[in-house]
C-alpha cells in the first residue's frame, strides 16, 4: 500500500482538533513538563571563543554524563506519552485515557529494547569505520558516507515501531522491528518527506518563536525570570509538535497496516 501523506496529515489534525483537551493535558504532563525540567536545571554550556573541537567534544561529553540521570527518566516518561496517544488515537477498543497511559509505560520496556538493537547494530557499523580510517581515510569517508545513508533509511524503515507497539500490542522488540519493516516496504521516500515537511514547518516556527522571544527578553532584561520565561515558550512548541507526530505516525500505520485500523475521530472517553 502506498503512503497519501495528504490523508495521513488531514486525519492525524483532525483527531488533534477533535480531542484538544485531553491532548493538551497529556502533553503538559508528558512532553512540556520533561522538556522544561530539563531546560531549567541542566542548562546546556555554550562553547567559549578559542575551544578546539575536542573541547568541544569533551563538553559535551560531561555535560551528557552528569545529565543522565535526569535523562533517563524524562526519555521514558516522554516515550510512554508518545504510546499512551498512539494508543488513544487508533486502539479500536477505546480505552480511557487511564488505559492508554498504563499501556503506554507497558509498552516502554519494548521501545527501548528495538532502539537498542537498531543502536548496536550502528554501533558495530561505526566500529568498522574506525577500523577502516586507521588503514585507509578515503576508504573510511565511503563507508561512512554510505552507513549514514542506510542508518537514515532503516529510521524510516522503522519509524513505526511505536505505532506497531501501542496498537498491535507487540511487544517482542524483534517481532516489533521486523513488523515496522515489513509494513513500510516501498514508502521509505514518502516517509521522508512527509517527516520532513513537518520538521521543516516546525523549524520555521521556532526560528520565529526564538526571534521573538530573544526580542521581549531583551526588553524585559536578564537574569533568572527570563531564563524560565525562556525556558517555558521554547518548550511549549516541541510538546505540540510532539503531539502531532505522534498523530502523524498513528495516521501513517492506519494506512500501511492494511484492513482493520480505523480513524478514531470523535472525542477520547
Amino acid at each position: 500500500m502506498k503512503l497519501d501523506s495528504n490523508r495521513a496529515w488531514k486525519e492525524a489534525t483532525a483527531v488533534v482538533a477533535a480531542n484538544r483537551e485531553t491532548l493538551i493535558a497529556i502533553a503538559g504532563v508528558f512532553f512540556l513538563l520533561p522538556s522544561l525540567a530539563v531546560a531549567l536545571f541542566y542548562r546546556q554550556p555554550r562553547p567559549t571563543t578559542g575551544m578546539t573541537p575536542q573541547d568541544t567534544l569533551a563538553l559535551a561529553r560531561n555535560y551528557y554524563s552528569g545529565a543522565i540521570a535526569l535523562f533517563l527518566p524524562v526519555a521514558i516518561v516522554q516515550i510512554a506519552g508518545v504510546l499512551a496517544v498512539l494508543t488513544l488515537f487508533t486502539d479500536r477498543t477505546r480505552p480511557t485515557v487511564g488505559k492508554a497511559i498504563g499501556r503506554g509505560f507497558m509498552g516502554v520496556p519494548s521501545y527501548l529494547a528495538g532502539e537498542l538493537l537498531f543502536a548496536f547494530v550502528l554501533g558495530m557499523g561505526a566500529s568498522l569505520v574506525a577500523i577502516l580510517d586507521a588503514a585507509s581515510k578515503p576508504l573510511a569517508k565511503i563507508v561512512l558516507i554510505a552507513l549514514f545513508s542506510l542508518a537514515i533509511y532503516c529510521v524510516l524503515r522503522l519509524s513505526q515501531l511505536p505505532a506497531v507497539i501501542a496498537v498491535e500490542r507487540i511487544y517482542n522488540p524483534f517481532a516489533a522491528l521486523a513488523r515496522s519493516w515489513r509494513i513500510t516496504r516501498g514508502n521509505a521516500a514518502r516517509i521522508l518527506l512527509f517527516l520532513l515537511l513537518l520538521l521543516i514547518t516546525y523549524a520555521v516556527i521556532m526560528i520565529a518563536i526564538t526571534a521573538l522571544l530573544g526580542l521581549a527578553l531583551a526588553l524585559v532584561g536578564g537574569g533568572e525570570t527570563a531564563r524560565v520565561i525562556g525556558a517555558v515558550v521554547s518548550s511549549v512548541p516541541g510538546a505540540v509538535f510532539t503531539v502531532y507526530i505522534a498523530s502523524a505516525v498513528g495516521a501513517i500505520h492506519r494506512q500501511l497496516a492494511g484492513p482493520g485500523t480505523e480513524v478514531i475521530a470523535e472525542r477520547f472517553d
